[in-house]
């Protein structure tokens, strides 16, 4: 339990966290953590406005370091951090 982060494990933190954030970056290590991945994805839709994040080929929210080596993805990142900065 000490390495359970409180953030991804309980909503009505991840929530307060969402609220205070300007933006919201999301990416995953494919297979790893399904199910909390999954409750991540559901608590952030109230959110979509601020989440930046890229889509791979397979539908899946790929892990931030993928956008240094995959140039398809890293323009993705910076086109919805632009578009969530430019709202503010």
């Amino acid at each position: 339990n000490i390495l359970v982060d409180p953030v991804t494990n309980n909503k009505q933190r991840f929530e307060e966290i969402c609220s205070e954030s300007p933006f919201i970056i999301m990416g995953f290590v494919d297979g790893v953590f399904k199910d909390q991945v999954k409750n991540v994805q559901k608590w952030v839709t109230p959110y979509a406005d601020k989440v930046v994040n890229a889509i791979d080929g397979k539908g899946r929210y790929s892990h931030p370091r993928r956008w240094r080596t995959e140039k398809e993805l890293k323009e993705q990142a910076i086109a919805k951090m632009m578009k969530v900065l430019n709202r503010n």
